[in-house]
C-alpha cells in the first residue's frame, strides 16, 4: 500500500494528465567560439536582446549570455559574489535582483539587504536601494507588469526550519522609480519557494515550487495547485487556484510561448529517481486549466537557464540537419538552389512564406507556409519563423553542487 502522501500524488496526477505532445524532440547544441556557460547552481537568468543570460548562483558567478544565432556565449567581466536564489527582473534594460540570498548553505543564508541592478549593455553592476526587513526574502517569484514590480511568495533564511528559516507567503508591490514598497491586501493561498512566477497578459502565474522550511526534508514538500492573480482586476482581487502541475517539483525555470501559455521545465523532488533532476517539461493553458505534457529534456536540470527565441523569416538564420516537412506552398519548389540564403531570399519575396528548406546536395529548395512540424534529416538546412526553446547549465542531481555547462534545444514550433 503506498503512502498517504504518495497516493494523493498518483490520483492528483491522473485526475489532471491530458496527453503528450509528439513529433520532436530536444537535441544538443554545439556551441562556437569554445566558450561553456559556467557551471553554476541556484541561478536565475533573463533575456536581454534575445540572448539567454545566467545570473548568479552560489560562489563567484560572471554573467553568462547565450547568442541563438551565432550560438555562441560570452561572459562578463562583471561577477556576483554568493548571490543565488534570485529571479531577475529585467526593467528599462537592465536586469533587477529585487529578492535573493547569500551566503552558504544550510545556516548561512540570509537575505541581500540592497537591490542588486546589473547593466549587461556596459557589463556594469550598482547598488540599488535598501530592501527593507519586512520584505525581504529569496527563492520568490518575481515580475514586472507596467512598470511596477511584484514579488510573490518565498522563504526567508534559506532552506532549514532549524536554522531559523520559514515560509513567505506575502505579495508585495514595488515601485522601483520612487523604491517605495508596500504589501497587497491579498495573498496566495499556499507556501511556495524555488519556483518562478510569469505574466500572461495580465494575470501572475505561478505553478511547481515546494514549501522548504516545513520540515527536515527540504526537497519533499512541494506545492501542487497552479495559482494565479489578476493586477487589472484591482488590489482587492482574491488569488484563484488553477490545477495542480501534473509532476510536482521545485527548482523550475519557466518560459511563456507565444499563444500566452506557461511552459515549466525541469526542477527536482525527493520522489525523482536515483535522486536526479527532473528532464520533465510541461505546459499550462490557462483558458482550459491543463496541463500537457511536452517531450523531456536530453538532460535532468534544475535551477537552469530558460528561454524561448522566435525566429523570423527575414533573419535568414538557418539550422542544419532539421527539414521543415509538410506545409509546402503551390509554386514554392526553386532547382539549382544549393545554399540557404538564396533560398531564404526567395521566401522573403513569396507572400505568405515563413519557412524553407533547402538540400544543398539535392540543389532544390522547398517555400513552406509554417515550420510547424520538423524532422532531423541529415544534410537538409531550414529556416523561417521557428519558435526555439532553450535551456542551459543547471544542476543534473538534487542537492548537487555546479554539474552542468551545456545548452540544448527543441524545436517548439513542432510542438503545438
Amino acid at each position: 500500500m503506498l503512502p498517504d502522501y504518495l497516493m494523493c500524488r498518483l490520483w492528483c496526477y491522473l485526475l489532471t494528465m491530458t496527453w503528450v505532445v509528439g513529433g520532436a524532440e530536444w537535441f544538443n547544441v554545439n556551441v562556437t567560439g569554445g566558450t561553456k556557460p559556467n557551471k553554476r547552481d541556484e541561478t536565475g537568468s533573463f533575456v536581454w536582446q534575445d540572448k539567454q543570460c545566467l545570473f548568479g548562483g552560489r560562489g563567484m558567478q560572471s554573467i553568462d549570455c547565450f547568442d541563438p544565432v551565432t550560438r555562441i556565449w560570452k561572459r562578463s567581466k562583471t561577477q556576483t559574489n554568493d548571490i543565488h536564489h534570485a529571479q531577475p527582473i529585467f526593467w528599462k534594460g537592465e536586469a533587477w535582483i529585487v529578492a535573493a540570498w547569500h551566503g552558504p548553505y544550510p545556516a548561512g543564508e540570509r537575505q541581500i539587504p540592497n537591490i542588486l541592478i546589473f547593466n549587461p549593455a556596459t557589463d556594469k553592476m550598482r547598488t540599488g536601494c535598501a530592501i527593507p526587513k519586512i520584505y525581504a526574502r529569496g527563492a520568490a517569484g518575481c515580475v514586472v507588469y507596467k512598470d511596477i514590480f511584484y514579488l510573490v511568495n518565498g522563504a526567508v533564511n534559506g532552506h532549514v526550519k532549524k536554522d531559523g528559516a520559514y515560509a513567505y507567503r506575502n505579495f508585495t508591490r514595488l515601485d522601483p522609480a520612487t523604491c517605495t514598497w508596500s504589501q497587497m491586501p491579498s495573498r496566495p493561498a499556499y507556501n511556495r519557494d524555488h519556483f518562478q512566477a510569469s505574466v500572461i497578459g495580465s494575470k501572475i502565474i505561478i505553478a511547481g515550487g515546494r514549501d522548504s522550511p516545513h520540515g527536515d526534508n527540504v526537497f519533499h514538500y512541494t506545492t501542487g495547485p497552479t495559482e494565479w492573480f489578476d493586477l487589472e482586476a484591482g488590489e482587492n482581487e482574491k488569488w484563484h487556484e488553477g490545477a495542480n502541475i501534473t509532476t510536482f517539483r521545485a527548482g523550475t525555470s519557466n518560459v511563456v510561448d507565444d499563444k500566452g501559455r506557461l511552459i515549466i521545465i525541469g526542477g527536482e523532488s525527493d520522489v525523482e529517481p536515483s535522486s536526479g533532476a527532473f528532464k520533465t517539461v510541461e505546459r499550462y493553458d490557462l483558458k482550459t486549466n491543463k496541463w500537457t505534457k511536452l517531450p523531456s529534456m536530453l538532460v535532468g536540470r534544475h535551477t537552469a537557464g530558460a528561454s524561448l527565441y522566435q525566429q523570423s523569416a527575414e533573419s535568414c538564420t538557418s539550422h542544419s540537419d532539421i527539414d521543415c516537412k509538410d506545409q509546402d506552398m503551390p509554386n514554392g519548389t526553386h532547382d539549382g538552389v544549393s545554399d540557404s540564403a538564396t533560398c531564404c531570399a526567395l521566401c522573403v519575396k513569396q507572400a505568405g512564406c515563413k519557412a524553407y528548406t533547402v538540400y544543398p546536395d539535392r540543389k532544390v529548395c522547398y517555400l513552406k507556409s509554417s515550420c510547424e512540424g520538423y524532422k532531423f534529416l541529415k544534410g537538409a538546412v531550414s529556416g523561417g519563423e521557428i519558435n526555439i526553446m532553450i535551456v542551459a547549465a543547471g544542476v543534473g542531481k538534487m542537492g548537487g553542487g555546479p554539474q552542468l555547462d551545456d545548452t540544448e534545444e527543441l524545436y517548439y514550433g513542432s510542438v503545438e
